[in-house]
């Protein structure tokens, strides 16, 4: 009779897929040209008026960040610009978009 193998090891490698996103992507690498634009009613900038998603300037105030992507947790965005390192609230974030 074959020697049976302990469950945790039959399934080891499906539950590292399923917390690693096996195939998928979870975001841009780390080290990518971004521009973040910034939920326009946390900068005061919301308006009636439509607006396109990735405007860079809003009635003169800027409401995006461009950088390279240094960090990313369940919470913050790290994105470094020139010299300075932005934190920024994933909940204040409209999108990322990636310059490949």
């Amino acid at each position: 009779m074959p020697a049976r193998r302990p469950l945790i090891a039959t399934c080891a490698p499906l539950l590292f897929c399923l917390t690693h996103a096996c195939g998928s992507s979870s975001g841009p690498p780390i080290g990518s040209d971004v521009q973040v634009q910034l939920k326009r009613d946390v900068l005061g900038t919301a308006t009636d008026l439509p607006v396109p998603p990735t405007t860079s300037v809003m009635n003169g105030a800027k409401v995006s960040v461009i950088g390279k992507l240094k960090r990313v947790t369940d919470e913050w965005l790290v994105v470094q610009e020139d010299a300075v390192d932005h934190w920024i609230l994933r909940s204040n974030v409209l999108l990322v978009s990636v310059t490949r």
